[in-house]
């Protein structure tokens, strides 16, 4: 009940005398004709007094009205004419200055009267509120129990209180709005609530789940100030609100849990297709012709994985999930021991993602780029043969370690490199050419001379060489590759 509604009271003639705001909440009435009066009052009570302890001096009565303001009454009512003829003014006068709202009303009404009708008005009006809390926390519920979403919980909210209602994600994104709104800008305030708050700007309620903020409800607006059924509103909503995100949560685990399934089966898969894998991975994200690299992020943990580092792991998910997302990539992952499979397409830089994911303790590699589902499992081997040699902290591609491995023996990685190699080059008479160059140590007479042709005749094909393949054949790297390759051919043919 505000202080206001006392006018409306035409029946006890209450009076105001100070120009303070009527706006306040009348939480109980008390009559305080006693000595030391203060002692007993309490925040937010209505004070009625005949005035009979109040001291006449005014310099008295200026300490006592500001000692009684300390207690942080919402206002105060003195029965005139009898012991005072009227509210002194210099009560009248601290009591502006203290905020307190100060009223003179008839003598002939007993107080008894009076404290029964405005007790009654607050239990009826504190009935209406449970009554429409209740009305608001069953429409808040049933929205929420046929799986609506944030808009229509939103709508729901906002219809009941006739105010704007804004659901507000923990990143300060817009869940649902009605009416709509875009952009919002939550108040500074909202990140270090404790619980839902009136203020200027609306009511903020936190949401939680668990100990995890995740979010806010803001309601604001309306023709009417807003009041104590909109804290209680917003905190019911606030309860639902919890209870969305668990379930929308839940579902997206299933979905992801449905989709690592699905995914762990194409690594596996052979290179026939059937219809059905096709839609699937379509309506996933993996169109049936998409140019990809598979990559791999890597925790460089012990296995069996430790709880602490199963959690990395999920986390780790969750947010590679979240960078696919916002890239319009497929969120296909596969979880696997310590590392998690996904797939990137070709249009998309390994190097950005790596920045975004980029965390102490992990690694990421990207397979050779390959087209369309059937070689999903081709990739798969490419990052299979790298994860073993993958270094903590940095960003590998396929060629990056394939070298490496060539020199540490891996039989795989051998056969790999000389496909890789020579696939760019496959006529026979130009590898001759070009074996021929690398072993005669790169010197164009003394090729010429080994292969039995003109020196000219060798420059034109070595351009040619050249053109097929995009190598520079005076560079160091290429020369070693070259070399190396070589070596390697040489050691084949004594086997």
């Amino acid at each position: 009940m505000k202080l206001s509604h006392l006018l409306d009271l035409s029946a006890f003639h209450f009076r105001p005398v100070t120009g303070v705001s009527l706006d306040q909440d009348i939480r109980w009435v008390a009559v305080i004709d006693i000595p030391n009066a203060w002692n007993w009052i309490q925040e937010g009570q209505l004070l009625l007094t005949t005035g009979y302890t109040w001291p006449h001096d005014p310099e008295e009565l200026q300490v006592f009205i500001a000692r009684i303001a300390e207690r942080r009454p919402v206002g105060i009512a003195l029965a005139v004419p009898h012991f005072f003829e009227q509210f002194p003014e210099a009560a009248r006068e601290e009591a502006e200055r203290q905020g307190l709202a100060a009223f003179e009303l008839p003598w002939e009404i007993p107080f008894g009267v009076l404290t029964e009708a405005i007790h009654k008005e607050l239990l009826r009006e504190h009935y209406v509120l449970l009554e429409r809390s209740e009305q608001i926390h069953r429409a808040l519920t049933q929205a929420v129990a046929t799986l609506a979403g944030f808009r229509e919980l939103a709508r729901v909210l906002a219809d009941l209180l006739d105010r704007e209602v804004i659901f507000v994600g923990s990143g300060g994104e817009v869940l649902g709005a009605h009416p709509a709104v875009q952009p919002f800008l939550l108040p500074e305030f909202a990140y270090s609530l404790k619980g839902a708050v009136l203020k200027k700007e609306g009511v903020v309620s936190p949401i939680r789940v668990g100990e995890q903020l995740s979010g806010w409800v803001v309601v604001r607006g309306g023709k009417t100030p807003l009041s104590e059924l909109d804290v209680r509103a917003a905190e019911h909503a606030s309860v639902v609100a919890a209870l969305q995100i668990v379930h929308e949560r839940a579902l997206s685990l299933q979905e992801a849990r449905l989709g690592y399934a699905f995914f762990e089966s194409l690594l596996d898969a052979s290179e026939s297709m059937s219809s059905q894998v096709i839609e699937r991975a379509a309506r996933l994200g993996f169109k049936k012709d998409l140019r990809f690299r598979l990559g791999a992020v890597q925790l460089h943990t012990p296995v069996p994985l430790s709880e602490a580092a199963f959690k990395a792991r999920e986390a780790l998910a969750s947010d590679l999930r979240d960078a696919l997302k916002s890239c319009s990539a497929p969120q296909l992952l596969s979880l696997q021991q310590n590392h998690v499979i996904f797939v990137l397409p070709e249009d998309h830089a390994p190097v950005q993602l790596w920045s975004r994911i980029r965390r102490p303790g992990c690694s990421m590699a990207f397979s050779r780029l390959y087209q369309g589902l059937s070689e999903v499992g081709l990739a798969y081997q490419d990052l299979q043969m790298m994860l073993p040699h993958s270094k903590e902290g940095q960003l590998h591609h396929y060629d990056d370690l394939l070298i490496p491995r060539v020199l540490a023996g891996d039989r795989e990685a051998r056969t790999a490199f000389l496909d890789d190699l020579f696939s760019r080059l496959p006529r026979e008479d130009l590898r001759g050419t070009l074996m021929a160059f690398v072993q005669c140590g790169f010197q164009l007479k003394k090729t010429a001379m080994k292969l039995q042709v003109h020196i000219n005749t060798l420059r034109y094909r070595l351009e040619r060489i050249s053109e097929a393949t995009g190598w520079d054949l005076e560079d160091v790297q290429t020369r070693f590759k070259l070399q190396l390759a070589d070596h390697l051919l040489l050691e084949n043919h004594k086997k």
